[in-house]
Order: structure tokens, then sequence, then C-alpha cells
């Protein structure tokens, strides 16, 4: 038999040819940047002399704080502002203002006897905080003039004479100092003869029980806790002292009486 013929080889298909691919985009070129605008001139306000900004802010505060404050802010924007120039300042004298009592090098001394003592052989008023002008609105919402009024920690403030004019006359005024308690009776003692002045310790007061309906402290905690630390967690001589005066007004004053306190710290810390 014929031998079978070998089957031809099948060709292999040709490839396709690739597509070319898509050119790639040129770049376009960087736009040219967009000019910025002038910045407008800026409208350069005079800028007022740094004393009669200082009188500005002064004269809004009049009705807010006392003229012994007014007139120690005064006299320290006076230093500050002879500092740096020989010429005198602009600011005018406060009227009928007190002259600023020298303020300590550290407030701790607040608390001793000897330095009030030294102090008041000089000083003839000083005024804490505030006076009776700013007190006037708030301090008869809550007195009566037949109640019968302490003032702890009197100082020279003018409070408790200011308080007599006004019509409170059952007052009486005490602080530790002798120098000033002596001092007072005997300025008030014709112009204001039913007002009555005791040296005494307001952390260990000796009245009787239920003796007063209100009891006035204005910046006189404030003397006692100069002491205290920090602040959250005070010495604890401190804490004795402050308790001793708070544990005196419970007791002077009559039930349903009041203890009225202002205090340069915030109400937190007096709670």
């Amino acid at each position: 038999p014929e031998p079978k013929a070998k089957p031809k080889p099948k060709a292999k298909p040709k490839p396709k040819p690739k597509p070319n691919p898509k050119p790639k985009p040129r770049p376009k070129p960087n736009p040219r940047p967009k000019p910025r605008p002038k910045p407008r001139p800026r409208r350069v306000r005079p800028q007022q002399p740094r004393s009669v900004m200082a009188e500005n802010v002064l004269a809004e505060l009049e009705g807010e704080l006392s003229p012994a404050t007014l007139a120690a802010l005064r006299a320290h924007l006076d230093e500050r502002e002879g500092e740096g120039s020989e010429e005198e300042s602009v600011l005018p004298a406060a009227a009928a203002a007190p002259a600023r009592a020298e303020l300590p090098s550290t407030n701790k001394v607040y608390s001793r006897r000897e330095y009030w003592d030294e102090r008041f052989e000089t000083e003839e008023n000083y005024e804490w905080l505030l006076g009776w002008p700013q007190l006037e609105p708030k301090l008869r919402h809550y007195l009566k003039e037949s109640d019968r009024i302490l003032l702890i920690g009197c100082g020279t403030s003018t409070l408790s004479a200011d308080l007599y004019d006004a019509g409170f006359k059952d007052i009486t005024s005490i602080d530790f100092s002798e120098v000033v308690i002596e001092k007072l009776r005997a300025e008030h003692a014709e112009p204001r003869p039913e007002m009555r002045w005791d040296v005494m310790d307001m952390t260990n007061m000796t009245y009787d029980d239920a003796s007063f309906d209100v009891v006035l402290d204005k910046a006189a905690m404030d003397a006692i806790m100069v002491d205290e630390g920090d602040v959250w967690d005070p010495d604890d001589g401190v804490k004795d002292k402050a308790h001793g005066m708070c544990a005196g007004v419970s007791r002077v004053l009559r039930p349903g009486g009041l203890h009225l306190q202002i205090s340069f710290m915030q109400p937190h810390f007096r709670r």
C-alpha cells in the first residue's frame, strides 16, 4: 500500500499589526501669570499719645472706680510716661483725690498689724476697691436705716462716715490698729457723735451674740488671705483666720442677718 502523505503543517496566522498609539498631547505652555493687583495704600490713623489713650480709658472708668484708685492709676501711668521722656505727663491730676499710698514690696505685709500702725500714722484716707458713690445703689437695696451695722477692718476708708451721712446712724466700725481707731474716733466725735469705734481683731470678735443686723466687709478678708499661698489649697493658718472671722460674723449677726462682702477675689474662693 502506498504510504499516506504527511499532512501539511498549518501556517501560523500572521499577527495583526498593533494600532499606532495615539500621540501624547503636547503640554500646553504655562499661561502668563496674571499680574497681582497692587495693594491699596492703607489708611494710617494718627496714633494718639499713650497718655491720651490712657486718659480716655480712665474717663470711662470714673463711674466704676473710687477717686483713690483712679489717682493711683494716674500716678502709675505718670511714672511709666516719664520713663522714656523727660517731658511732663499730660495726665491731669484727679480733682480732690488723695495722694497714693506708697505700695509695699510684697502684699504679705497687709496681714501685719505693725505695717498698718505705721501706715496709719500719716495716712488720712485711702479707699480700697470702691467708695460710697459706686456702692450706694447696691447697698441701699440691702440696708435699712434702722439696721445695726458693723463695718469690719475699716482702716482710713470714709465708708463709715458716708453711711452715717446717708442716714444709717447705727454704725460700729472696728480695726485691729489702735492708731487708726483713736484717730477716727477723735475726728468724728463732734460731727457724727452716734458712731462707735472699737479696737478689735475681726478674727476674734468679742461682741454679744446677735448684736448686729448687717456685717459689712470691704476688702477686709482680702488682707488676711495674702499668706494663703495656693488659692486651691490655702495655708492652714490662713484657713484658721478665715474660719475665725466667718464664725465670728455668723455669731454676732442676728438670725436672718446679712454679711455683705466686697472683695477683690472671685466668689468661688470665698465659699
